[in-house]
C-alpha cells in the first residue's frame, strides 16, 4: 500500500443553497466550536449551488448575505492572526489557522446535472488542480472530530482507494434523550441513532483519480 501521513492538506467541502442561511450558520459554529482551529493543513470550502441563469436583486441579497457570514467568521475565529478578511474566494493559501473560502456552483451553466460532479468539476477547473490534492465531500448536518479528519487523510490514497464513511445519524433528541439534561456530545448507542449504511453523501477523494475518472 502507498505511504500515507496524517500531515496531508485536506479541503472540506459543504454544499450549501441560497436558502440555507441559518443552517450554513449553524454549520459554521458548530465546526469551529469542536475543531482545534489552530490545526494545520485544512481548509473548508463552502459550495454555494445557484440554479439560476441571471441573478436578480432577491438571490444576489442572499448571495451577499452568505458572503459576509463566511467573511465575519473568518474574521472572528482569526483575528488573533491578524487575518484580513478581503476575500474568501478562491484563496487558499498555506496557512497555519483554519479557515473558511467558498466556490459558487451555477447548475445552470455546469455540464453535469448532478450537483455532487458539478461541484467537484467547479474545485478542479478553478481551485484545486494538484492531482494530489484531497477532498473531503460532505453534508452541513455533521459534526466533525479530528480524529475522523485524519482517518479521512489516512484512507483516502491517490490512485489507490477512495473513502466513503458510514456516518451515525442521530435520533431526534426529543425522542431519545431527557430534556432536562444537556449532552455535550453524543454517545454512539442503538438508542441514540443509527448507522446510514445506505448514505453516499461523505465520500473523499484526490483530484487526480476525480480526473482520471472524467476522462
Amino acid at each position: 500500500m502507498p505511504f500515507v501521513t496524517e500531515n496531508r492538506r485536506l479541503s472540506i467541502v459543504i454544499p450549501v443553497t441560497l436558502d440555507q442561511f441559518h443552517e450554513t450558520e449553524v454549520f459554521l459554529k458548530n465546526f469551529f466550536d469542536v475543531s482545534n482551529h489552530k490545526k494545520t493543513n485544512c481548509v473548508l470550502i463552502l459550495a454555494i449551488t445557484v440554479r439560476e441563469s441571471l441573478l436578480d436583486l432577491q438571490t444576489m441579497s442572499k448571495l451577499h448575505k452568505l458572503k459576509q457570514l463566511i467573511l465575519e467568521t473568518n474574521y472572528n475565529h482569526n483575528k488573533k492572526e491578524s487575518v484580513n478578511p478581503t476575500n474568501a474566494s478562491v484563496v487558499i493559501a498555506s496557512s497555519d489557522i483554519l479557515k473558511v473560502a467558498y466556490v459558487i456552483v451555477n447548475m445552470k451553466q455546469a455540464k453535469v446535472s448532478n450537483y455532487a460532479m458539478a461541484i467537484a468539476d467547479s474545485l478542479f477547473s478553478r481551485i484545486l488542480q494538484n492531482p494530489n490534492n484531497l477532498v473531503l465531500l460532505a453534508e452541513k448536518f455533521v459534526s466533525f472530530k479530528d480524529d475522523f479528519l485524519n482517518r479521512v487523510r489516512m484512507s483516502t490514497i491517490l490512485n489507490y482507494q477512495i473513502y466513503s464513511p458510514i456516518p451515525f445519524v442521530e435520533y431526534d433528541p426529543r425522542l431519545s434523550f431527557s430534556k432536562t439534561k444537556d449532552y455535550e456530545e453524543l454517545e454512539i448507542r442503538k438508542d441514540t441513532g443509527y448507522w446510514a449504511e445506505k448514505t453516499y453523501d461523505f465520500i473523499s477523494f484526490c483530484i487526480g483519480d476525480y480526473a482520471l475518472g472524467k476522462s
